[in-house]
């Protein structure tokens, strides 16, 4: 059993992503995720400015039952009108992460973005889901054959089945195999722990080890049963000077991994926290 330290927006997140998956928000599991940098962020206000975009789309498309035309009005006021575009310089800033920037500097990150369209959708009764899709996340419309995936980083550009394989080869220049399971939908709780997986990368590069703790605090509640995650966050409790915890974590790791590939470093890690 993995334990989580005491922490009342851990509370508060742990909440928002629990029951039937279908029933999870994905926008305000996103803003508690901002809350992290932000922890006075109004959620209230936020979704009832999503609330109201999704009234828009629904007036601009009549009700239609054609997913394709729904799709088009959700286009329209999310990325035409609004004005939400993909950022321009990387992914590395947080900002783009967070809900509440996207929202208010209209920049984002494919995660982001799609988190935004994906929330106003189903507030306005669109059926979406996210995807597998690696290095660059792809929203795919349901009720639709052959299958159509949104770009909304791209400004919304539908894309076919054959063109995102071949967006794949471009982006990684043939380094990664498709596999037609990378198009498949994934649950709300995936989706979150991509963009918290995102935060976690960010993080680390960066080296402001306080703030991947939380980050991988909330990892761990969304993979339980991911190991890689206790020893990632032993690492960083290590580095924070948190010695008896990341023993705790490290330990924890080796005896619940069998053959784990770097088992003798973590045991050289436990040897110098003593």
């Amino acid at each position: 059993m993995i334990t989580l330290p005491p922490d009342s927006t851990l509370d508060e997140f742990r909440e928002a992503i629990s029951g039937c998956d279908d029933d999870v928000d994905l926008a305000r599991a996103a803003l508690l995720i901002a809350k992290l940098d932000y922890p006075d962020l109004d959620l209230t206000s936020v979704l009832e400015s999503l609330d109201a975009l999704a009234a828009r789309v629904v007036i601009r498309c009549a009700q239609d039952p054609d997913p394709l035309v729904q799709v088009d009005a959700l286009t329209s006021v999310v990325l035409r009108d609004l004005g939400l575009h993909g950022s321009q310089d990387g992914y590395s800033d947080p900002r783009y992460s967070f809900l509440n920037d996207v929202l208010e500097s209209r920049v984002g990150i494919p995660v982001s973005l799609s988190v935004v369209f994906m929330s106003v959708g189903a507030r306005a009764g669109i059926a979406l889901a996210g995807t597998a899709m690696p290095m660059h996340f792809l929203v795919r419309v349901l009720g639709v054959k052959p299958p159509v995936f949104v770009d909304c980083y791209n400004g919304g550009r539908l894309l076919t089945y054959e063109e995102c394989k071949e967006a794949l080869r471009r982006m990684s220049t043939g380094h990664i195999a498709f596999r037609k399971e990378m198009l498949d939908c994934v649950s709300n709780c995936a989706v979150i722990s991509r963009m918290l997986a995102n935060l976690r990368e960010i993080y680390m590069n960066s080296l402001p080890y306080a703030k991947v703790l939380p980050v991988l605090h909330r990892l761990i509640l969304l993979n339980p049963d991911d190991t890689s995650l206790l020893r990632d966050r032993g690492f960083v409790r290590y580095r924070l000077g948190q010695g008896p915890m990341a023993r705790q974590d490290l330990k924890q790791y080796l005896s619940s991994t069998r053959g784990a590939p770097d088992a003798e470093e973590v045991r050289n890690l436990l040897r110098r926290i003593g």
